[in-house]
């Protein structure tokens, strides 16, 4: 009991709650919960705000490693649990506003600096370790992509060397890609982050490579996206983030968030091919252009939504939009560049997104 009342008067004076060393009903109702629940997963309060305060609170742990990497094991599960209660306190009006203000910002302050502590170490790397892998394949590092360059089509290339260049090594590039996401544990969090999803990517440029000069023809249309593109552009990285943010404080199923998640998806697609038909461009009103604009936007829809969506997707993303006829004279069609995902990209696509809630820490206003 001692424990808890010293942990009570440095947290309360910690973040200033009240001029006195006395805390409140909200503030013992908080610092209970945030207790209970270090106690639940075995670990020492008094440790953790050690480890979480910068050493300004609590006890140092006796073996700092070896609490680090317990502590490590179970940080989910402690957000999770303790922003149950911060969640309840935000609609708590018995509770003045100030205090919950202070609460919450102690709350995600504390769980920032946890957070920063259990990273990998590829959390830093991992963007110039991908970028290394378009050098060791020959092919022009600024080409790396990153969801801007995405959206802007200039994925493969501007110059027809680049996009020969490109195409010619991009299974070594895609293998490159893949082996440094699989060896960094943080990189789901990191990909979906960037916009990078490595299977989607792949599947990409085999639409795209297979159009060469339809690909170069329409860079002139894509690189000047209007501002109806761009507020859905906008439009879908609110939703993601504001489904992310709920995703991880209400512990989202599979199903519940991969139905929001694809719902978010095809609106933007839909959004996005509404936006470039509309176009004044010249180059935008090109039939073929279009259409390479439609299977590439389609092919990076996960199965789920593909398998779940059947009549909206079959509706934008039917064959016969894609304009395959139109297209190159030397075109061959390929089967498995439609709708042909394969198991690991929707595996892929639901991880990189079931993880990119924990990026709630970096993107949450204190």
């Amino acid at each position: 009991m001692k424990g808890y009342i010293t942990i009570v008067i440095l947290v309360v004076t910690s973040i200033s709650l009240v001029s006195c060393q006395t805390a409140t009903k909200c503030q013992s109702s908080f610092l209970t919960n945030l207790y209970g629940c270090m106690q639940n997963e075995g670990i020492n309060p008094t440790h953790l705000f050690w480890m979480t305060r910068n050493g300004t609170m609590g006890n140092k742990p006796e073996n700092l490693t070896s609490f680090q990497l317990e502590a490590c094991k179970v940080e989910l599960k402690l957000h999770n649990c303790s922003n149950s209660y911060v969640k309840k306190l935000e609609n708590d009006e018995s509770c003045p506003q100030a205090e919950r203000d202070a609460i919450k910002q102690f709350f995600y302050s504390m769980f920032i600096s946890y957070d920063s502590q259990c990273a990998h170490p590829c959390r830093e790397t991992l963007t110039e370790d991908l970028k290394r892998c378009y050098g060791k394949a020959g092919v022009d590092p600024d080409l790396f992509i990153s969801n801007a360059t995405m959206e802007r089509g200039s994925i493969i290339g501007t110059t027809e060397m680049q996009v020969q260049q490109f195409c010619g090594k991009r299974q070594e590039l895609v293998g490159c890609l893949k082996a440094e996401r699989d060896i960094c544990p943080e990189a789901p969090t990191l990909l979906s982050k960037m916009g990078l999803d490595i299977e989607s990517l792949s599947k990409t440029v085999d639409v795209l490579c297979a159009h060469p000069k339809l690909y170069l023809r329409s860079l002139d249309c894509f690189t000047h996206p209007e501002a109806s593109i761009e507020v859905c552009r906008n439009q879908q990285t609110t939703d993601l983030i504001k489904l992310n943010i709920k995703a991880k404080d209400q512990a989202m199923k599979f199903i519940p968030y991969m139905e929001e998640y694809c719902r978010i998806r095809i609106d933007h697609v839909s959004c996005d091919l509404r936006g470039w038909a509309a176009a004044k461009r010249d180059s935008c009103a090109n039939d073929t252009v279009m259409g390479l604009r439609t299977e590439l936007e389609c092919s990076l829809l996960p199965d789920y939504c593909l398998e779940n969506y059947t009549r909206e997707v079959s509706v934008m993303c039917s064959v016969d939009k894609f304009k395959r006829e139109q297209r190159d004279p030397n075109y061959i069609p390929e089967s498995g560049h439609s709708h042909d995902h394969d198991d690991k990209n929707s595996a892929t696509s639901v991880q990189f997104s079931l993880y990119f809630v924990l990026i709630f820490f970096s993107t949450r206003a204190l």
